[in-house]
């Protein structure tokens, strides 16, 4: 499922913008490290469908 992308304050964007690739991984482990520790990940943005024309960035998305 695609979702909007852009900037969270303005909707009705669903993820954002990650600086680069290092901080990228940097946010997916410490969401990784949660579950493994226990913490229920209800919805996990580690891998967001980025919207048409934003497929070369870095994004998470929406994490619960």
């Amino acid at each position: 499922m695609a979702v909007a992308a852009g900037i969270r304050l303005r909707r009705p964007a669903l993820h954002g913008p990650v600086a680069d690739r290092g901080k990228d991984g940097l946010l997916t482990g410490w969401i990784g490290k949660a579950g493994q520790e226990g913490a229920t990940i209800v919805l996990d943005g580690r891998d967001p469908e980025p919207s048409e024309g934003c497929e070369n960035g870095f994004w998470v998305g929406q994490i619960w």
